[in-house]
């Protein structure tokens, strides 16, 4: 249907007072809410008692009220008098107090149902007018998301008095940009939407306020008859009409000297054009400016160390406009002793049963590998539906997943999984490689894990559940909170849980807001809730109405209190430090809105960029005044390291004093003053006697175990692989094959080299162990190493393999294909295949060191061998991208410094004389004797690359494996930070110090430079 603009113009919402308000000012001598207090009580100070019953005081927060009510009753207490409190009321609350709707409110899951109905009734013209990215066919989940982002629209405009159809007429004239005809889309769907609520019982907010107004206020019987507005620097348009509307008294208590009355409305609110050329100036004292989020926690630290115990952590105040400084603050004043309380709470997403309910969305949604592995992860998780069967299990849950994952990389947990051997030993990565990983604890996870989302889930074999109304999946989500959390207290026998402990406390929360939005969906009307949803939907819809509710703070009285900026103004804390003081934080900006750009939020008088700036200047103007020695901590970079703005309340000073801000902001000086506590004035905390020292910054290290050793004495044996690793980083051997670390992660989403040589490892193996493969044609080969590959990759990747994986594949089959022409061809040449994968028997060959045996195992990939030439070759097969010859892998630098990295294939020479055949050894002795490398890279054709060492190079080589011999026998592996090839991000860099805290020395040592050669 077509969509009209309205006949008239917009009501304005600038307020009518039905009789002037009492501005009282009350200097800023004093923090505000004290001189509110005792004020208050002087004017209403009888003989017999304070009387404030009559006041209904509507301050800008709830925290703000409860602070206020504690000085009030210390005010009467201290003249001897009992309290008769006030009405307490925020600026957002005032006008239901003052009128009652007609038709009750609609509880949150109504109002977004009834929006995400009006907005899927639209017709596709107008749908892709306003969103071209949603479409009919859209999930659930797409539609609650622009459903929120309209509903905030909704409450911006409604909040100034406007519809859409306001707004869209706004939208005509010199705007940059005309979006009328969006918001006459939008207004379509405001009038199904508030038509969906009339329906069902409900009024909207926004439009019952309107017509309050419209029909005139009523002071209810027995209401406070006074309004007085404390601390209200900025108010909605239509609270100011509220507020002119009433018939009673109101006065406006203003935290300012009466000199400052022309900066002020008639409600208190800031003046924004008063305010803009207003200048701030900010002693040198009271600023300092530092790098990062951690240098910021560092100087509040310091801040509080200096305190020296004078004033108690109730007395103190931190501000955090910038919220990623508070993790930095937490750990730091943890650190020192001081326990922090954030006021605002935690956010709900970041509790254990948030994380819980996501993952378990993400693995219903297709039951993807990579979802049920970051399930598994979840303790919650293992503590409850994975208890019984982790009582049997050897390995946890992520063990088991990230073991399977990293050798069959499967993409869904449904249909055929590869099974490997239900147990035997593995005698490194690349064994593991062949054998494959056990599915049978696996699958023993997947059966407990729908068992426990029985609810949520079909029995295996039947058809998956139907999707239902969003209400009908409200108990079985009750059962999965119970199944997973069975001893809390909502389940029947539950313990009782303690508000003190954390996970208690999140848990309590997370289970209280989630039973107010279930009964909020069992409240939904049929006719909004329409569509059925799946229970991965449901789940999601559950924690998209959950995504702004925080888990309350414990009450502390003990602990230094984090407040946002907009709290400080009426925190009265005798030391307070702000920090974050950066754009966009403070003042708070708004840019980019793709609905309201700033010009349009000007001409509908909401509050845009100039509004919070002189709101903000006001603030700090205030703050600084009632309390001198107030610390303000600003940052040059983020967290990430990007750079950040300064405020640009820090640039409202005299131009000298720009200057020298400016200069200190981009780091041109060097430390400033720090802060310590002067005694010789009661409020008065900031000297300039010391520098912050920075270095707590860093106040401990993470070294590595300086030496290690194996417990059971030195090895008798090593694979002729493993002599690189001594060579190249013994500390790293160590760690590996003493220490038995091994990286195990869930994170490949494809073959990583040494898997995508294994795969062809074994596809080889199997070709050549094939009867007369060595007399085979080159189109007789490639065929069975297609059939080959095929066959060995459906064994160990299942069905439906991941897409990366099926383009490895074909890769492979190329080389093998370029493979098949090399064998062919030396096939012809009269070369015969003796031996694959060959090595010898028992404990391996045994050599002679300084008098004392040690044995040399390993396999040899190909012995092959030419009857009419009796020469043998031992060939290990090589599929990197690079085609490297035997002399480029094993040995690094130039001339003399030219030195043995690795003894692989000279090696290969003593490992030959255990291979055996019947009993009798294989290769005779004395036979001429070649190694090398077969070829199969990416970038070149495959060939067959001989090591042509001279007699005195192999005896350098063997002296170098006697070296390494000794060093193992020593068994004392020194951690040398020079030499290590451990660089920060590899996954052993945690465990020796690397990339966590790292001294300057370490960080030159480490460089490219550093240490020897590649290592495997």
């Amino acid at each position: 249907m077509p969509v009209l603009p309205p006949t008239e113009p917009p009501a304005a919402s600038a307020p009518i007072l039905s009789a002037p308000a009492r501005r009282i000012f009350l200097g800023w001598t004093r923090p505000a809410l004290q001189a509110v207090a005792a004020g208050l009580v002087d004017r209403h100070l009888t003989d017999e008692v304070v009387d404030l019953s009559g006041l209904r005081l509507v301050l800008p927060g709830a925290r703000a009220h409860r602070r206020l009510l504690e000085l009030l009753l210390d005010e009467a207490a201290a003249r001897g008098r009992p309290l008769l409190p006030p009405d307490l009321v925020t600026a957002g609350q005032l006008p239901e107090r003052l009128y009652t709707p007609p038709l009750p409110l609609p509880p949150p899951e109504v109002e977004e149902a009834a929006w995400r109905r009006a907005l899927r009734e639209l017709s596709p013209d107008l749908l892709r007018r306003l969103a071209p990215v949603v479409s009919g066919a859209a999930e659930t989940g797409a539609w609650t998301a622009l459903a929120t982002t309209v509903a905030g629209l909704h409450a911006q405009a409604g909040a100034e008095g406007h519809t859409f159809e306001d707004v869209a007429l706004r939208c005509q004239g010199d705007l940059l940009f005309n979006d009328e005809e969006r918001w006459h889309v939008l207004a379509e769907a405001q009038r199904r939407f508030r038509k969906h609520l009339h329906d069902a019982g409900y009024r909207d907010r926004e439009a019952a306020r309107l017509d309050a107004l419209d029909a005139g206020i009523t002071p209810l019987s027995g209401a406070p008859s006074t309004l007085v507005l404390v601390g209200l620097v900025d108010l909605p348009g239509v609270v100011r009409r509220f507020i002119g509307a009433w018939p009673g008294p109101v006065e406006a208590w203003i935290h300012a000297p009466a000199e400052l009355a022309s900066r002020f409305d008639a409600l208190g609110v800031v003046e924004p054009e008063a305010w803009q050329e207003v200048r701030l100036p900010i002693p040198d004292a009271n600023l300092r400016v530092v790098g990062q989020p951690d240098e910021q926690a560092a100087v509040v630290e310091e801040v509080l160390r200096s305190l020296d115990g004078r004033w108690a952590a109730e007395d103190i105040t931190v501000g955090v406009p910038d919220a990623q400084v508070i993790p930095y603050l937490v750990g730091r004043l943890k650190g020192a002793g001081v326990p922090a309380r954030v006021a605002a709470g935690r956010p709900l997403h970041q509790t254990a049963p948030w994380r819980l309910l996501e993952a378990v969305a993400d693995l219903l949604d297709g039951w993807n590998f990579e979802a049920f592995a970051a399930l598994v992860r979840h303790p919650d998780l293992t503590a409850g539906l994975l208890s019984d069967l982790l009582s049997r299990a050897d390995l946890p849950p992520a063990a088991v997943a990230d073991g399977y994952q990293s050798l069959h990389l499967p993409a869904v947990l449904s249909g055929y999984l590869p099974a490997g051997p239900e147990s035997g030993e593995r005698e490194g990565r690349g064994e593991s490689y062949r054998r494959g990983a056990p599915s049978g604890p696996l699958l023993a996870m997947r059966d407990a894990l729908q068992s426990g989302l029985a609810g949520l889930v079909a029995k295996p074999g039947h058809p998956p559940l139907p999707p239902r109304r969003m209400a009908a999946w409200a108990d079985p989500l009750r059962a999965l909170l119970i199944a997973v959390y069975p001893d809390h207290g909502g389940a029947e026998g539950g313990r009782r849980l303690d508000r003190q402990a954390r996970e208690d406390r999140d848990l309590l929360a997370f289970v209280q807001a989630a039973e107010r939005v279930f009964e909020g969906f069992e409240a939904l009307p049929e006719g909004l809730d329409p569509d059925p949803v799946t229970p991965h939907q449901a789940i999601r819809l559950l924690l998209a109405r959950l995504l702004e509710t925080a888990v309350p703070p414990e009450a502390d009285e003990g602990s230094v209190e984090l407040l946002g900026w907009l709290e400080l103004h009426l925190d009265d804390a005798e030391v307070l430090v702000v920090t974050g003081v950066n754009e966009p934080f403070l003042p708070e900006s708004v840019t980019a809105d793709p609905f309201l750009p700033h010009t349009l939020r000007s001409r509908l008088g909401l509050a845009d960029n100039r509004r919070r700036q002189a709101r903000d200047l006001y603030l700090l103007s205030a703050i600084l005044a009632s309390r001198p020695n107030t610390l303000l901590v600003a940052g040059r970079r983020d967290a990430e390291g990007n750079p950040l703005r300064p405020s640009r309340l820090l640039l409202a000073d005299d131009p000298e004093a720009v200057a020298r801000r400016v200069v200190a902001l981009l780091g041109g000086l060097e430390a400033q003053p720090g802060t310590t506590i002067s005694e010789d004035a009661e409020h008065q905390y900031i000297d300039e006697s010391t520098d912050v020292d920075m270095s707590i910054v860093s106040s401990f290290s993470l070294p590595p175990e300086p030496v290690l050793s194996a417990p059971g004495g030195p090895p008798s044996a090593l694979a002729v692989t493993q002599f690189r690793r001594l060579l190249v980083d013994p500390y790293r051997y160590a760690l590996e094959q003493i220490l038995g670390l091994e990286t195990l992660n869930d994170e490949a989403r494809e073959l990583d080299p040494m898997g995508f040589g294994v795969l062809a490892h074994d596809v080889l193996e199997r070709w050549a162990r094939m009867e007369n493969a060595d007399r085979m044609t080159g189109e007789e080969i490639a065929r069975a190493l297609d059939v080959g590959l095929d066959a060995r990759f459906d064994q160990r990747f299942g069905a439906r393999p991941l897409p990366a994986l099926r383009l490895q594949r074909e890769q492979l089959r190329m080389r093998l294909h370029g493979f098949a022409v090399l064998q062919a061809a030396r096939n012809a040449e009269g070369w015969r295949i003796r031996a694959v994968e060959a090595g010898p028997v028992g404990e391996g060959v045994p050599v002679e060191v300084d008098g004392e045996i040690f044995f040399l195992r390993g396999r040899i990939d190909r012995v092959d061998h030419h009857p009419e030439r009796d020469l043998w070759q031992l060939l290990d097969l090589k599929t990197s991208e690079s085609a490297s010859t035997p002399d480029q892998v094993h040995r690094q630098g130039t001339g003399a410094r030219r030195r043995w990295v690795d003894l692989q294939l000279p090696l290969y020479r003593l490992l030959a004389r255990g291979l055996l055949e019947e009993g009798i050894p294989l290769i005779p002795t004395g036979a001429a004797l070649e190694t090398g490398y077969l070829l199969l890279p990416g970038g070149s054709e495959p060939a067959v690359a001989l090591a042509n060492w001279t007699d005195e190079e192999l005896e350098e080589a063997r002296e170098a494996a006697s070296v390494v011999v000794r060093l193992l026998r020593r068994n004392q592996f020194t951690w040398d930070p020079a030499t290590t090839s451990i660089r920060p991000g590899d996954p052993l860099a945690p465990v020796v110090g690397r990339g966590v805290l790292q001294f300057d020395e370490e960080s030159e040592a480490s460089g490219p430079d550093a240490g020897g050669g590649p290592h495997d």
